[in-house]
Protein backbone atom coordinates (compact mmCIF):
# COMPACT_ATOMS: atom_id res chain seq x y z
CA UNK A 1 0.00 0.00 0.00
CA UNK A 2 1.34 3.06 -1.27
CA UNK A 3 0.55 6.67 -1.48
CA UNK A 4 0.62 8.15 -5.73
CA UNK A 5 1.91 11.77 -4.58
CA UNK A 6 3.95 12.20 -1.48
CA UNK A 7 5.34 15.37 -0.26
CA UNK A 8 9.19 16.26 -0.01
CA UNK A 9 11.23 16.66 3.12
CA UNK A 10 7.94 14.19 4.73
CA UNK A 11 8.25 10.90 6.02
CA UNK A 12 6.46 8.07 3.98
CA UNK A 13 5.56 5.01 4.78
CA UNK A 14 5.07 1.89 2.69
CA UNK A 15 3.30 -1.11 3.60
CA UNK A 16 4.03 -4.71 2.20
CA UNK A 17 1.72 -8.23 3.09
CA UNK A 18 3.43 -11.80 2.06
CA UNK A 19 0.88 -14.12 1.78
CA UNK A 20 3.02 -17.27 2.45
CA UNK A 21 6.70 -18.21 3.09
CA UNK A 22 9.16 -17.92 5.90
CA UNK A 23 12.14 -17.37 7.01
CA UNK A 24 12.99 -14.33 4.45
CA UNK A 25 14.82 -11.77 3.19
CA UNK A 26 13.05 -8.29 2.55
CA UNK A 27 14.89 -5.70 0.71
CA UNK A 28 13.25 -2.41 -0.38
CA UNK A 29 15.28 -1.00 -2.98
CA UNK A 30 14.81 3.21 -4.23
CA UNK A 31 17.70 4.75 -6.36
CA UNK A 32 20.61 3.79 -4.80
CA UNK A 33 19.52 3.15 -1.79
CA UNK A 34 18.52 -0.75 -0.33
CA UNK A 35 17.74 -1.53 2.87
CA UNK A 36 17.65 -5.47 3.77
CA UNK A 37 15.32 -7.11 6.80
CA UNK A 38 15.77 -10.58 7.95
CA UNK A 39 12.44 -12.47 9.09
CA UNK A 40 12.54 -16.03 10.44
CA UNK A 41 9.62 -18.20 11.04
CA UNK A 42 6.56 -17.45 8.84
CA UNK A 43 5.11 -15.22 12.03
CA UNK A 44 5.87 -11.84 9.80
CA UNK A 45 3.16 -11.15 6.82
CA UNK A 46 3.28 -7.23 6.64
CA UNK A 47 6.10 -4.98 6.86
CA UNK A 48 7.10 -1.29 6.40
CA UNK A 49 9.69 0.79 5.04
CA UNK A 50 9.84 4.36 6.06
CA UNK A 51 12.25 7.22 4.18
CA UNK A 52 12.10 10.71 3.54
CA UNK A 53 12.10 11.81 -0.01
CA UNK A 54 14.29 14.25 -0.66
CA UNK A 55 13.87 15.19 -3.84
CA UNK A 56 10.70 16.22 -6.29
CA UNK A 57 9.75 14.20 -9.56
CA UNK A 58 9.08 10.33 -10.64
CA UNK A 59 10.55 7.87 -8.09
CA UNK A 60 10.37 4.12 -7.47
CA UNK A 61 10.49 1.71 -5.04
CA UNK A 62 11.03 -1.85 -5.11
CA UNK A 63 10.65 -4.29 -2.57
CA UNK A 64 11.85 -8.12 -2.97
CA UNK A 65 11.22 -10.62 -1.25
CA UNK A 66 13.47 -14.03 -1.35
CA UNK A 67 14.05 -17.29 0.56
CA UNK A 68 16.14 -20.15 -0.50
CA UNK A 69 13.09 -21.68 -2.10
CA UNK A 70 11.73 -19.01 -3.84
CA UNK A 71 11.27 -14.99 -4.55
CA UNK A 72 9.71 -12.38 -5.91
CA UNK A 73 9.31 -8.52 -6.23
CA UNK A 74 6.90 -5.77 -7.01
CA UNK A 75 7.55 -2.12 -7.85
CA UNK A 76 5.39 0.99 -7.75
CA UNK A 77 5.88 4.56 -8.99
CA UNK A 78 4.88 7.34 -7.42
CA UNK A 79 5.38 11.39 -7.90
CA UNK A 80 6.89 13.59 -4.97
CA UNK A 81 5.97 17.19 -4.87
CA UNK A 82 6.30 20.20 -2.45
CA UNK A 83 3.72 20.72 0.16
CA UNK A 84 1.42 23.91 -0.76
CA UNK A 85 3.79 27.27 0.47
CA UNK A 86 4.61 30.48 -1.05
CA UNK A 87 0.48 31.58 -1.16
CA UNK A 88 -1.17 34.17 0.34
CA UNK A 89 -4.56 36.02 0.32
CA UNK A 90 -4.59 39.90 0.18
CA UNK A 91 -7.59 41.67 0.76
CA UNK A 92 -7.89 45.78 1.40
CA UNK A 93 -9.50 45.83 5.07
CA UNK A 94 -11.93 48.31 4.79
CA UNK A 95 -14.68 49.60 2.08
CA UNK A 96 -17.60 51.37 1.67
CA UNK A 97 -20.93 49.68 -0.27
CA UNK A 98 -19.93 51.95 -3.51
CA UNK A 99 -16.49 50.26 -3.81
CA UNK A 100 -15.22 47.45 -5.42
CA UNK A 101 -13.18 45.09 -3.35
CA UNK A 102 -9.69 44.04 -4.49
CA UNK A 103 -9.19 40.13 -3.99
CA UNK A 104 -6.04 38.47 -4.53
CA UNK A 105 -3.84 35.01 -3.91
CA UNK A 106 -0.38 36.14 -4.57
CA UNK A 107 2.57 33.00 -5.03
CA UNK A 108 5.70 34.14 -4.05
CA UNK A 109 8.82 34.49 -5.71
CA UNK A 110 10.04 32.27 -3.15
CA UNK A 111 7.42 29.49 -3.04
CA UNK A 112 9.46 26.10 -3.82
CA UNK A 113 8.09 23.92 -6.42
CA UNK A 114 6.51 21.95 -7.68
CA UNK A 115 3.26 21.31 -5.97
CA UNK A 116 1.54 19.68 -8.57
CA UNK A 117 -1.65 20.95 -9.88
CA UNK A 118 -3.09 23.56 -7.54
CA UNK A 119 -6.60 24.99 -7.61
CA UNK A 120 -8.69 26.95 -5.55
CA UNK A 121 -12.06 27.16 -4.10
CA UNK A 122 -12.44 31.31 -3.35
CA UNK A 123 -15.46 32.26 -1.21
CA UNK A 124 -16.35 35.58 -0.64
CA UNK A 125 -18.81 35.42 2.49
CA UNK A 126 -21.91 36.54 0.79
CA UNK A 127 -23.33 32.83 -0.35
CA UNK A 128 -21.53 33.56 -3.65
CA UNK A 129 -17.83 31.75 -4.72
CA UNK A 130 -15.25 30.95 -7.63
CA UNK A 131 -13.46 28.23 -8.69
CA UNK A 132 -9.49 28.65 -10.33
CA UNK A 133 -6.88 26.88 -11.27
CA UNK A 134 -3.04 28.50 -9.55
CA UNK A 135 -1.17 26.06 -12.04
CA UNK A 136 0.13 26.49 -15.34
CA UNK A 137 1.62 23.26 -15.42
CA UNK A 138 1.75 20.58 -12.65
CA UNK A 139 5.53 21.97 -12.07
CA UNK A 140 4.76 25.83 -12.31
CA UNK A 141 2.70 27.78 -10.32
CA UNK A 142 0.84 30.95 -12.23
CA UNK A 143 2.18 34.75 -9.95
CA UNK A 144 -1.66 34.64 -8.66
CA UNK A 145 -4.81 35.02 -9.11
CA UNK A 146 -7.03 38.69 -8.68
CA UNK A 147 -10.49 39.37 -8.73
CA UNK A 148 -13.49 41.61 -7.74
CA UNK A 149 -16.37 41.83 -5.74
CA UNK A 150 -19.21 44.37 -4.76
CA UNK A 151 -20.74 44.53 -1.74
CA UNK A 152 -23.91 46.26 -1.84
CA UNK A 153 -24.89 45.61 1.54
CA UNK A 154 -23.24 46.70 4.44
CA UNK A 155 -21.27 43.59 6.77
CA UNK A 156 -18.18 42.03 7.43
CA UNK A 157 -17.61 39.90 5.19
CA UNK A 158 -15.25 36.33 5.99
CA UNK A 159 -12.99 35.42 2.59
CA UNK A 160 -11.25 32.01 2.45
CA UNK A 161 -9.55 30.14 -0.09
CA UNK A 162 -9.64 26.91 -0.04
CA UNK A 163 -6.57 25.79 -1.82
CA UNK A 164 -5.86 21.96 -2.99
CA UNK A 165 -3.05 20.40 -4.32
CA UNK A 166 -1.91 16.40 -5.02
CA UNK A 167 -0.41 16.50 -1.61
CA UNK A 168 -3.60 18.03 0.23
CA UNK A 169 -5.00 21.22 1.34
CA UNK A 170 -5.35 24.09 3.33
CA UNK A 171 -7.22 27.27 4.04
CA UNK A 172 -6.76 30.85 3.81
CA UNK A 173 -8.88 33.27 5.26
CA UNK A 174 -9.38 37.20 5.22
CA UNK A 175 -12.03 39.69 6.28
CA UNK A 176 -13.27 42.52 3.95
CA UNK A 177 -15.05 45.87 6.52
CA UNK A 178 -17.77 47.04 4.45
CA UNK A 179 -19.51 50.12 5.98
CA UNK A 180 -20.31 53.26 4.73
CA UNK A 181 -18.53 56.15 5.69
CA UNK A 182 -20.65 58.96 7.70
CA UNK A 183 -21.04 62.86 7.29
CA UNK A 184 -24.75 62.98 7.90
CA UNK A 185 -26.35 65.48 9.65
CA UNK A 186 -30.34 66.33 11.20
CA UNK A 187 -31.98 69.28 10.05
CA UNK A 188 -35.53 70.70 10.70
CA UNK A 189 -37.12 74.48 11.37
CA UNK A 190 -35.39 75.95 14.38
CA UNK A 191 -38.15 78.24 15.59
CA UNK A 192 -41.39 77.49 15.74
CA UNK A 193 -44.57 77.36 18.30
CA UNK A 194 -45.65 75.18 21.04
CA UNK A 195 -47.87 72.16 19.45
CA UNK A 196 -46.47 72.79 15.94
CA UNK A 197 -45.05 69.92 14.18
CA UNK A 198 -41.32 69.91 13.36
CA UNK A 199 -40.17 67.94 10.05
CA UNK A 200 -36.77 66.45 10.97
CA UNK A 201 -35.17 64.73 7.94
CA UNK A 202 -31.30 63.35 7.43
CA UNK A 203 -29.10 65.37 5.35
CA UNK A 204 -25.82 64.03 3.85
CA UNK A 205 -26.69 60.68 3.66
CA UNK A 206 -24.74 57.72 2.92
CA UNK A 207 -25.72 54.76 0.53
CA UNK A 208 -26.75 52.82 3.57
CA UNK A 209 -28.82 52.96 6.75
CA UNK A 210 -26.35 53.95 10.22
CA UNK A 211 -27.67 53.35 13.60
CA UNK A 212 -28.99 56.87 15.42
CA UNK A 213 -29.85 58.27 18.72
CA UNK A 214 -31.83 61.90 18.35
CA UNK A 215 -31.69 63.64 21.75
CA UNK A 216 -34.50 66.58 21.29
CA UNK A 217 -33.78 68.47 24.81
CA UNK A 218 -37.14 67.93 26.16
CA UNK A 219 -36.45 64.60 27.67
CA UNK A 220 -37.83 62.48 24.63
CA UNK A 221 -35.45 60.48 22.27
CA UNK A 222 -35.79 58.68 18.60
CA UNK A 223 -33.41 55.82 17.77
CA UNK A 224 -33.85 53.19 15.17
CA UNK A 225 -32.74 49.10 14.87
CA UNK A 226 -29.59 47.39 14.33
CA UNK A 227 -30.97 45.32 11.61
CA UNK A 228 -31.44 48.86 9.72
CA UNK A 229 -27.65 48.92 9.25
CA UNK A 230 -28.47 45.90 6.46
CA UNK A 231 -29.88 47.59 3.80
CA UNK A 232 -29.87 50.76 1.48
CA UNK A 233 -30.17 54.15 2.80
CA UNK A 234 -34.40 54.56 3.47
CA UNK A 235 -34.70 56.23 6.68
CA UNK A 236 -37.80 58.89 6.33
CA UNK A 237 -38.69 62.29 7.72
CA UNK A 238 -40.65 62.34 10.67
CA UNK A 239 -42.79 64.97 12.93
CA UNK A 240 -42.74 66.04 16.73
CA UNK A 241 -43.86 69.14 18.64
CA UNK A 242 -43.03 70.31 21.82
CA UNK A 243 -45.60 71.20 24.54
CA UNK A 244 -43.72 74.03 26.17
CA UNK A 245 -41.68 77.47 24.91
CA UNK A 246 -38.40 76.75 25.48
CA UNK A 247 -34.66 76.86 23.66
CA UNK A 248 -34.01 72.67 22.77
CA UNK A 249 -31.17 71.69 22.00
CA UNK A 250 -31.21 68.46 19.77
CA UNK A 251 -28.39 66.43 18.86
CA UNK A 252 -27.80 63.70 16.74
CA UNK A 253 -25.68 60.70 17.42
CA UNK A 254 -25.05 58.31 14.40
CA UNK A 255 -22.35 55.29 13.70
CA UNK A 256 -21.90 52.06 12.34
CA UNK A 257 -19.35 49.48 12.95
CA UNK A 258 -16.51 51.57 11.55
CA UNK A 259 -17.66 55.50 11.88
CA UNK A 260 -19.66 57.87 13.92
CA UNK A 261 -20.54 61.55 13.93
CA UNK A 262 -21.97 63.71 16.16
CA UNK A 263 -23.99 67.18 15.17
CA UNK A 264 -26.60 69.28 17.23
CA UNK A 265 -28.41 73.11 17.15
CA UNK A 266 -31.04 75.01 18.76
CA UNK A 267 -34.66 75.01 18.27
CA UNK A 268 -36.61 77.94 19.86
CA UNK A 269 -39.89 77.45 20.42
CA UNK A 270 -42.47 80.46 21.29
CA UNK A 271 -45.98 80.28 23.24
CA UNK A 272 -48.91 80.55 20.74
CA UNK A 273 -50.84 83.61 20.49
CA UNK A 274 -54.81 83.08 21.59
CA UNK A 275 -57.85 84.95 20.87
CA UNK A 276 -60.66 85.10 23.39
CA UNK A 277 -63.97 85.56 21.66
CA UNK A 278 -66.40 86.04 24.29
CA UNK A 279 -69.79 85.27 23.49
CA UNK A 280 -73.08 87.74 24.41
CA UNK A 281 -76.26 86.68 24.63
CA UNK A 282 -79.91 88.61 24.00
CA UNK A 283 -83.21 88.42 25.21
CA UNK A 284 -85.81 89.45 23.16
CA UNK A 285 -89.48 89.53 24.08
CA UNK A 286 -91.76 89.57 21.24
CA UNK A 287 -95.42 90.72 21.71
Amino acid sequence: MYKENVEVETLVMFNATIQSGSNYEVKWVQGNTTNAFQYSGNNTRSFSYNFTMLNTGDNNVTVLVANLVSGQNHSFSFYSYYGINGIALQVGETYETTETAQIALMVNNSAKQPQGSVSVFLDFGDNSSVFTDLSMTPATLKSGFNTTKLYSIQGNYTITANITSPIGSIMLSSVAYVWDKLFVNLSSEVAKKVYENITFEFQNTPNSNFMYIVTYGDGNIRQNEESDLFRRYDLLSWNKSYDYPNDYNVSLYAWNPLYNVFHSYMIHITQGMYTKINLITHNFILD
